[in-house]
């Protein structure tokens, strides 16, 4: 991760192939900031309880998936970095937007 003061905003890779960038100033959505965060394999792997890649599930489920992802038992496979973690909370605190 890295942070651009010239252009205020965040960097970092979403895994193979995926760059996520979020503007400090600007909102976030679960379409182009939240949902690239969680690999197929996080899906499958919750999709008994809830849809990681739908909005309404994961804004429904927000609190109990930050909790988690605090605590670093989510994802299975290991925790997220801090920054990850961080942009999932600004997300929830920003009114979960779709």
């Amino acid at each position: 991760m890295f942070y651009d003061q010239s252009k205020r905003q965040m960097s970092w890779s979403g895994g193979p192939g995926v760059a996520i960038v979020a503007a400090m100033d600007d909102n976030l959505s679960f379409a182009s900031d939240i949902r690239p965060l969680f690999r197929e394999s996080d899906r499958q792997a919750m999709h008994a309880a809830f849809d990681l890649w739908s909005g309404a599930d994961v804004r429904a489920h927000g609190t109990a998936i930050a909790a988690r992802l605090r605590d670093g038992s989510m994802p299975c496979d290991g925790p997220w970095p801090p920054d990850r973690v961080a942009m999932f909370d600004r997300w929830l605190a920003e009114g979960a937007r779709e």
